[in-house]
């Protein structure tokens, strides 16, 4: 079933994987089996043809990275390999998927945190999928997908028709006024419903939940993967030219919610502190925190470097004074 190539054998081809994947679940002398006879590059040609729908796709990448989280399976599967389902993932998150966003986003947390079981050299593996990630325009595409989703946050579209500075506004406040405009237009519509219109709209049974694929939740999972690449010092410089300003947005934006914010609320907001805590601990991102402070992203912005900065150089040291001893770059 694995090497079918008409769409039609989708559904198909995506209920074998998901046998596949209980059978290696449930006896562990099936995964072995499964790479030593080509699974794994089976899979990796799946993840590569962009023909397939997200769930195939989804159902791939899942059962591929759950494969490759053994030493023993990643050494058959290759170094080659291993980059080239990397790319793979970086593209799905560019995809504008959801399922497909929020599967290879996981999957990028877990190579850039997470070593396979019984590697020789941990931190070096890791280290080599974070600088594999930066290779392959990971944070470009994570950047991308940050804004996007902080657009739907905001607006309620991650599309607008003319590209405009993101508004000033808590999500919590937006969700109100979209719940009161729909509340509205719900009345001057006379609660009218086309019975026969809903009895044959189906329902996808496979869809998975919305704290997976939300917007939220997509939000979360690339925040992680930022987190993850910025614990290498030699990235800090390249993520704050591209996601500085976002992540300051988000910090401002999540901030705003209060003491009410909901639990994956609070878990960006934390996520969003953790990377621009990381980028303020590297001093060539003095001048771009004094820049975004100028630009007016958020009133707090060294505030975060200042308490950072300051319990890395120790105490009584304030980053704000030597902020004039180094020259701005052209």
């Amino acid at each position: 079933i694995m090497p079918f190539k008409s769409p039609c054998h989708s559904k198909m081809m995506q209920l074998a994987i998901q046998a596949l994947w209980a059978y290696a679940l449930r006896h562990r002398n099936m995964e072995p089996f499964f790479v030593d006879n080509g699974l794994t590059l089976c899979l990796l040609a799946i993840c590569q043809h962009r023909a397939w729908p997200p769930a195939l796709h989804a159902a791939a990448a899942g059962l591929l990275g759950e494969m490759l989280d053994e030493w023993r399976n990643l050494l058959v599967f290759g170094e080659d390999n291993l980059m080239a389902f990397v790319q793979v993932l970086v593209d799905h998150t560019n995809s504008q998927a959801p399922r497909k966003e929020s599967m290879a986003l996981r999957m990028l947390g877990h190579l850039t945190s997470v070593a396979p079981h019984t590697a020789p050299n941990p931190p070096g593996l890791v280290a080599f999928c974070k600088d594999t990630v930066r290779s392959c325009k990971g944070v470009e595409v994570i950047a991308g997908v940050l804004t996007r989703k902080l657009r739907a946050v905001l607006t309620g579209s991650e599309h607008p028709e003319s590209p405009k500075e993101l508004p000033d506004a808590a999500p919590k406040q937006r969700r109100h006024s979209a719940l009161q405009s729909q509340s509205m237009l719900w009345e001057c519509c006379g609660h009218l419903h086309n019975s026969e219109e809903e009895e044959e709209q189906e329902e996808e049974l496979d869809k998975p939940p919305e704290h997976e694929v939300g917007v939220l939740a997509v939000m979360a999972h690339a925040l992680r993967v930022l987190r993850n690449l910025s614990t290498r010092k030699r990235h800090r410089v390249h993520i704050a030219k591209t996601c500085l300003s976002v992540c300051l947005r988000i910090s401002s934006v999540f901030a705003a919610c209060g003491p009410g914010a909901t639990e994956q609320e609070e878990d960006i907001q934390n996520l969003a502190a953790c990377v621009l805590s990381n980028l303020a601990t590297d001093p060539d991102n003095r001048t771009r925190f004094y820049k975004a402070e100028l630009k007016g992203s958020v009133e707090n912005a060294w505030t975060c470097y200042d308490t950072i900065a300051a319990r890395t150089m120790g105490a009584g040291t304030s980053p704000r004074s030597l902020r004039c001893e180094r020259s701005p770059s052209p």
